[in-house]
């Protein structure tokens, strides 16, 4: 991924967020995977109430 991408959070895909997640998963115990998911779902619903419709 490039770091142009990474200045943009709008740019980063969902899959550059799951290749993340399945690199950090191996060095997180499964208690720190699940805090992260817990914060990643918090960002993406407050993400989606911000968009218009």
């Amino acid at each position: 991924m490039a770091e142009q991408q990474m200045d943009d959070p709008k740019a980063v895909t969902v899959g550059d967020g799951l290749a993340k997640v399945h690199e950090a998963a191996e060095q997180l115990t499964e208690e720190e995977i699940d805090a992260l998911a817990d914060a990643a779902r918090v960002a993406a619903q407050n993400t989606n109430k911000e968009r218009p419709d």
